[in-house]
Order: C-alpha cells, then structure tokens, then sequence
C-alpha cells in the first residue's frame, strides 16, 4: 500500500469514527431532550385532567364527558374509588396490564407526598409512563385518577430526526471519502516527486529540477535538492 493510501485510509476512518460519534451523541441528547419535555406536558396534562373530574358533578353527563376529555391527550384513564377499586377506565383489557398501573398503598402514600398531589412513575423497566393524582372534588366516588401513556410515542419524533441525521452523516462520509482522497493526493504529491528526483541525481541526472512552489517543508526540501543538483552538474562541469 502506497503512502497516498495509507494517507486517505487514516484520513477516512479518523473522520468516520468522528462523526459516527457526534451523529449517536445528537440522537442520544436529543432523545433525552424530548422524552424530558414530554414528561413534564404528562405532569401539567395530569393536572389538567384532574380538573376536568373535578370540574364535573352528579348532573353531569360524567363518563362520556371524561371519556372524550381523556381522548384529546391521546391519554389511557382510570378512576379509583377512596379504597383503590378501579371504577372507570378507558381501555378496560388492559386494567391490569403491570403493578404499577394498579393504585396501591405505596402509590397513595407517594401521592400525598408529592406537591400537586400527583405521583409519576417512570420505570425505565416499564414500556409506560404512569402518572397518579388526587381527586378532591367533583364526582362522587371518585378520588384517584390515573393516566398512563407508551413511550415510544415520545420517540416518534426523535425516529424521524434519526433518519434525516442517518441521511447527512451518509452524505458526510462521502465527503470525506472524497476530500480525503484529494487531500492524501495533495500530501503524497511531492513525496514522490521528491523520491523521484533524489532517485534521478542518484543516477547523474544532474540536470533535472523539481517545480515544487509550495511553502512548507516540502517546498523547502525541493529548494535543497534543486541546489544540490546544480552543485553537482557544476562539478562535473569542471571536471
């Protein structure tokens, strides 16, 4: 393998390795960034939610209305009677699809705990977010409500991101490729010419020059070549 490619190799996979790690860093962060600000809108949609329940009365044509409310997040429900019986709930299969979709002790105790009087459970173990709150008012019988919602639609919108930064860092490596290719050629230029001419005065071809016009240390070693090629043609004009 010749220098040029030793060169455009090295070049390559520094630059690929480079943006492979920046492209997975942005994903990772940005992913980080919207589940986060999406779980603080499950905390406030929570609230809102719970005002809704409270905002209701006996005359009030309850469980169609919270039906429809809960329908607009896009938001799984259930309603909780003061000992934890599930009353109401919007996807009824799945009432008890995990424990920490049940109301349990520890849960009510958490509730109290918590300002706002809503608890929520985010389990990296768990496909679902879960949040708990407190009804104080409206309804009879109802004094817990629970939303829960998948994860992966949080990441929806970090999947679509993902692709468009899949497409650029494609597009980037083929950049690379491509300069890395043009800057090895511009490196390995003069390395050969340089060979070349030290290979020419070697064999008495004192009166060949190197047209190297560069100004770095390339140019330099021309320079000195040049010179030693003149002094050396002048010698054997003497003799």
């Amino acid at each position: 393998m010749n220098i040029q490619a030793k060169l455009s190799v090295t070049y390559i996979v520094l630059l690929v390795i480079g943006i492979i790690t920046i492209s997975a860093y942005a994903i990772l962060s940005i992913r980080f960034y919207l589940f986060a600000e999406g779980l603080e809108q499950f905390k406030d949609d929570a609230k809102i939610v719970r005002q809704a329940v409270e905002s209701s009365d006996e005359n009030t044509d309850f469980f169609p209305f919270i039906t429809q409310t809960s329908a607009l997040f896009d938001y799984d429900l259930a309603l909780f009677d003061s000992t934890g019986i599930p009353i109401y709930n919007t996807v009824p299969e799945q009432q008890f699809i995990d424990l920490r979709e049940f109301l349990s002790e520890p849960v009510v105790d958490s509730i109290a705990q918590n300002e706002g009087r809503i608890f929520v459970i985010n389990d990296p173990q768990y496909e679902r977010i879960v949040a708990f709150a407190e009804v104080r008012d409206g309804y009879p019988s109802i004094h817990y409500l629970r939303i829960s919602k998948d994860k992966k639609e949080y990441y929806e919108a970090v999947d679509n991101i993902r692709h468009i930064i899949y497409a650029g860092m494609l597009f980037s490596i083929a950049a690379v490729m491509v300069v890395s290719f043009v800057f090895s050629r511009y490196m390995a230029g003069p390395i050969k010419q340089l060979n070349d001419a030290a290979l020419n005065i070697a064999g008495g071809k004192h009166y060949e020059t190197l047209e190297i016009d560069r100004n770095d240390e390339f140019g330099t070693l021309a320079h000195s070549l040049n010179k030693m090629a003149e002094k050396f043609l002048t010698f054997e004009k003497r003799v």
